[in-house]
Formats: C-alpha cells, structure tokens, sequence
C-alpha cells in the first residue's frame, strides 16, 4: 500500500490522514500527556520518515531521535453554540482539522495528539491522526488498548514483529510465489476499463445507511450457517447486485483493502504492531441468475484469492496496468465486542478534514462498511452523478436486506469447494454446521459414489472398492426413493 500511495500524483501527499475519537472519562491532562508520550515511544512506527518521496522509489526510514509530538488541550465549552450545535460541530471540525494540517513526511511530524473536555456527561475525548503511512484501522484499536493501559499503570509486555521485519517478510513471500503472477493475469483478463484515460472529474458525492441491530446481528451470525459465508461474501454480493442495477453488467471487478496481517510466518506477531498493513488487490464478482447461486459464485471467488492478496502488491503492483475504479473496505467491528465497561472506546464522531478533496485517490466509487453500537454503517463515496450515486447506494442497501433475509430463511447448509479445502481429517468435519434440513430423518439427494455403491449390493455384486465395479448410467439415472422403497 505505500508502494501505491507513492504511485500516486496526490496535491497534497502530507495530508492524507486517518484520524479518529477515543471516548473516556474525564482525564487528567498531565497523566494522559504522560501515557500518550510511553505509548509513542512504545511504537516504532511513530517515527517513520521519508525521503525520495517525488522519484520512483521512495526511502523509508526510523528517525530514533523523532521527538514527541505533544498534547493539543481544548475545553470544549469554548467552541461557539452549544453542544451538539451546527456552530459547536463546524468550530469544532475546523479546530481537529487544523490540528492535522502541516505534516511533514521527511522530518516529521507525521502524527497529532489531542484532549478533548469539559462535555457535558463528563466525559473526555483523546483525538488521533497519523498519516495513514504509518497506520490502519486494525492500529485503531491496538493504540487504543495500548493507551488504556498505559494510563491505568499496567505492563505491556514484550513487543511483536516489527513493521520493518514484516516489511521484509511480505517480500520474501513474494520472491517465493512468483507462480501467483498468473492468478492475478487470469483474474483480470476479462476486466475492461471504463475510459481509463479519463480520471473522475466530477464532484464528490457521498450516500450513506445503517441497518437496525436485527439486520446487523442476522449479518454478523446467523445468515452465515446457509452457505457457510464470512461477512465480506454477503457485502461483496450485495455490490454485485447493486452495480448490475446501476449498469447491467453480470460481472465486476472491485479493488479490495484487507487488512493484510496474514498468517505467512511462525515466528511473525503482527497482532500488537502498529503500521499500514493493508493489502490493496482485485477481485472478481460473478453473478448468476438466481441468488443463492450468486452467493456461492462470489464465495469461491474469493476464496481462489491466494493470501487475502498479500502478493498482490509486490507482484503485480499499481504502476503498470489500469485497475478497477470501485473500491470496498470493510473495516470491521470498530467498538469491539461491546460490554458492561464502556468507560474507554472508539466512537466514530467527526474527527476533522482527514483527507482533503483535491486528494483524489482516482476512485469513481469507494464504499465503506464498517459496524459500531450494534448496528453496519455503510458509506458510498462517489464522482457519479448524484441520481446514480443514490441509486447504487439505495439498491445496495436493497440487496444487502433481500441477502440478509434469504440466508436467515434457508433450513439447509449449501456447501462449495472451498469449504473442504482445508479439510484434512475428522475434526476438520466436524467443525463444520450440519448439512441438513429442518427434518434430520426427510429424504434428500445421495451422492454418485452412494448410488454406485448401494446399486452393486442391490446388484449382487463383490463388496469392495467401488471402483472395480462397472454400472450403466441408464440404471443409476432412473434412480429413485420410491423405487428403493418397492425392493
């Protein structure tokens, strides 16, 4: 991913920011400046600089003599209106704005601290950005706990991989699977670019919904057991069925950010380590006629993804042949598992102009999910024009209800390849839901190596390897219950 945003031809390439909330109690601003200066000199990627950035292949480097950034203070009884207020959210949109601008890549800083207090519950706000060269949203979280604790006076333990030793591992990866070359030839060989020459020009545009809880609990659990899915196969369909609304087409090619910290190394511990893991890579999703076909169809389709694109970037990169113009990112349960303790965690509350608009990624449309307080959030960011923006937004929304509804409905489990994939014994079996329908003892299809068994038993045939034995096909075909039964 950084590989790509230096591929880029951004305006404003220090600006181009993740930045976010944490919500807690009220703080005493001296001892969280306290915990904020342990947890930046706990995390290496703080003090990431670059240099070379305008050539074709940018340095990075630590700087270990980075200094702390320090601790913006706002109380925020000072800001015009009251709380809540449209003067209130701009003065405050525009402090948390300013205090991300002027970013330097190459000396730094390339991050900014903030506390926010004096709310009228009581409570405080410990603002975040960083340059989205040195984090993700996986790092939210992980700077977040960090943070409590630090605060609370416990250890951390011992540190995990570095972003500097994954960095190394991911291309060694890469050096090892040049066969991979041919999976992503493959994938895009019947990809074809919209006028490609033709960057967006059209204003941006954003369109955006939230399910109800019920939807969302169905979309997180219980719509998995039909087709035995993950969260990113019912959204990815769910686009699918929207696009073809917006354009007719049965098949699309989407760019998908993953988060990227993939299992490629025993001795590698990513889980801890803050940095800009993402992986950025195509994938394609195929339609069918009907919807539980279409499920399964993008299903194996990205279940062929080798690594959850991890070679992607290396291999193929983002230099050298035009790439899909529709992204996706999921970005997951943002708050956790929520609990009894709300005391400390994210809330996604305006924090700032992160990324200007004259920063244009290229994109034509971006769609964002992500879920906090129970309930998928689901962004469309878009250089359509605004009659077609809302309806790929509304029939998006449309197909990820129809989607939600019809697994929740289906009795039986509808198995594909790659579900046994990884199947290597019993255990592996049994960890998988139960393929049937709602009456264990109904009568449902047996496979072919059934009917050829039981036909030589019928048959007075040797019991044995059921390959030694030869049937017709006319005797299988007219193959019955009803007929079993009157034997």
């Amino acid at each position: 991913m950084q590989s790509w945003f230096f591929a880029q031809d951004f305006a404003r390439p220090e600006h181009w920011n993740q930045s976010f909330l944490l919500r807690t109690p009220a703080l005493d601003h001296e001892r969280l400046t306290a915990a904020l200066r342990a947890l930046v000199e706990r995390h290496d990627a703080f003090r990431l600089r670059y240099r070379d950035t305008a050539g074709t292949a940018p340095v990075q480097q630590y700087d270990p003599a980075a200094p702390f950034p320090g601790v913006h203070a706002l109380d925020v009884r000072t800001l015009p209106g009251t709380e809540g207020s449209p003067e209130f959210t701009d003065a405050l949109h525009r402090t948390l704005t300013d205090w991300q601008r002027g970013f330097d890549l190459t000396h730094g800083p390339v991050c900014a601290l903030g506390h926010l207090h004096g709310y009228a519950d009581g409570s405080s706000r410990v603002f975040f950005a960083l340059h989205h060269l040195i984090t993700d949203t996986v790092s939210w979280r992980i700077l977040a706990d960090d943070l409590r604790a630090l605060h609370d006076g416990r250890e951390l333990g011992a540190k995990g991989t570095s972003f500097r030793q994954w960095s190394r591992a991911v291309a060694e990866y890469a050096e090892a699977r040049p066969e991979q070359r041919a999976y992503w030839e493959e994938l895009l060989a019947d990809f074809r670019p919209d006028e490609p020459e033709r960057a967006p020009d059209g204003p941006a545009r954003a369109e955006e919904f939230t399910l109800d809880e019920q939807h969302t609990r169905d979309l997180l659990g219980a719509a998995h057991h039909a087709y035995h899915t993950r969260i990113d196969d019912l959204l990815l369909t769910a686009l699918g069925r929207a696009l073809e609304t917006v354009d007719g087409g049965r098949t699309h090619h989407v760019l998908l950010e993953g988060h990227g910290r993939e299992d490629i190394g025993a001795a590698l511990d990513v889980s801890g380590t803050m940095g800009w893991f993402t992986t950025l890579y195509p994938v394609r999703l195929p339609l069918a006629d009907d919807l539980g076909t279409s499920l399964c169809a993008v299903k194996e389709s990205l279940r062929a993804v080798p690594d959850r694109g991890l070679g992607f970037g290396p291999l193929v990169g983002y230099r050298d042949r035009p790439l899909p113009r529709i992204w996706f990112n999921y970005l997951g349960q943002l708050d956790g598992e929520r609990s009894g303790d709300d005391d400390w965690r994210l809330v996604m509350e305006d924090a700032g102009e992160a990324v200007p608009a004259d920063n244009a990624s290229g994109a034509l449309v971006s769609v964002f999910a992500y879920v906090t307080e129970g309930r998928l959030h689901l962004r469309v960011d878009s250089r359509l024009d605004a009659d077609t923006t809302r309806t790929l937004a509304r029939s998006l929304e449309a197909a990820l209800v129809e989607i939600i509804g019809h697994c929740t409905a289906r009795t039986a489990v509808r198995y594909t390849p790659s579900d046994f994939r990884e199947v290597t014994g019993e255990a592996d079996l049994t960890a998988l839901p139960p393929g049937i329908g709602a009456d264990p003892a109904g009568w449902f299809d047996m496979t072919e190596i059934q009917k050829a068994y039981l036909v030589g038993r019928l048959g007075n045939y040797e019991i044995g390897n059921v390959a030694n034995h030869v049937y017709t096909s006319t005797y299988t075909a007219s193959w019955t219950p009803a007929g079993w039964r009157s034997r």
